[in-house]
């Protein structure tokens, strides 16, 4: 009996020491756990904080750049055979940033410039979905000159027989309303040109003629080979104003769209002509 109560003390002792050490094990393993999740955490807080890192740095690069720098930029994004023309200067409203959306193909070019409230680089994923707020800019080249001449609304003012309209400095303008518009049309070089005005918004078309032709005495628009025509608005009370212009170089066709005033358009058209 002795000798059993002894081995039966010993086997619990023997138990009991077991049991210590897996209660210890246990404790280490998850030690080791928590030292791995710790060190994963750690490298997780980093990768964040560098990715949050490069979007401060890409942020701060982008306010920078002038819109003359964004310009430059953007001409850098553009692989075509097309000679690309994109304007020196692009005025930005204040507190604005310029950025830009750009496609090409060895044929054809499109340049969509836009302002926004935060600097975003050119066409960035922030960009998908919006449309041009400043100007667009295209070039399409055709297989021939005649099938890019027929691109371009060119129209001799004078063969009309509208009313004739002193636009002064020896230019003369020929005036025709119709459907509750007022256009007025005349040709300076190789340009033809034509302004549309809403009467029953009262708007004076004849003065925004007279100021398109005065600011064309001092600033010269790209001289076209052969021809160029531009449509502009005088409207100013609603949304439906757009300024349109094209001209043709051999077989290419260049054209500028914008939503704001026509001499907006025509200081951007302007600064292009100094461009390769």
């Amino acid at each position: 009996m002795k000798k059993l109560m002894v081995c039966g003390i010993v086997i619990l002792v023997l138990t009991g020491c077991n049991s210590t050490d897996s209660s210890q094990g246990n404790g280490a393993t998850i030690e080791n756990d928590m030292g791995v999740e710790s060190e994963n955490s750690s490298q997780t807080t980093k990768e964040q904080t560098d990715q949050q890192q490069s979007k401060v740095d890409e942020t701060t690069n982008q306010q920078t750049l002038t819109p003359e720098e964004v310009i430059n930029e953007t001409e850098k994004q553009l692989e075509t055979n097309i000679p690309i023309k994109l304007p020196k200067v692009m005025n930005v409203s204040s507190g604005q940033h310029l950025t830009a959306k750009t496609t090409s193909d060895k044929n054809q070019y499109t340049v969509m410039f836009l302002e926004t409230n935060e600097p975003i680089p050119i066409n960035n994923d922030k960009l998908e979905g919006k449309e041009a707020n400043i100007a667009t800019l295209k070039a399409t080249g055709y297989g021939s000159a005649e099938q890019a001449a027929q691109e371009i609304n060119y129209e001799d003012h004078s063969k009309t027989g509208a009313h004739e309209v002193d636009l002064g400095f020896g230019i003369t303008g020929y005036s025709e309303g119709a459907a509750g518009s007022q256009y007025i049309g005349w040709n300076e070089g190789r340009w033809s040109l034509v302004v549309r005005g809403f009467t029953e918004q009262g708007e004076d078309v004849t003065q925004e003629a007279k100021n398109i032709v005065a600011f064309l005495e001092k600033n010269t628009l790209p001289a076209p080979h052969d021809i160029g025509a531009a449509a502009l608005d005088v409207t100013y009370k609603n949304d439906d104003r757009k300024q349109y212009i094209t001209w043709q170089e051999g077989t290419i066709v260049y054209e500028v769209e914008m939503d704001k005033s026509a001499q907006d358009l025509l200081e951007i058209l302007a600064s292009i002509q100094e461009n390769k």
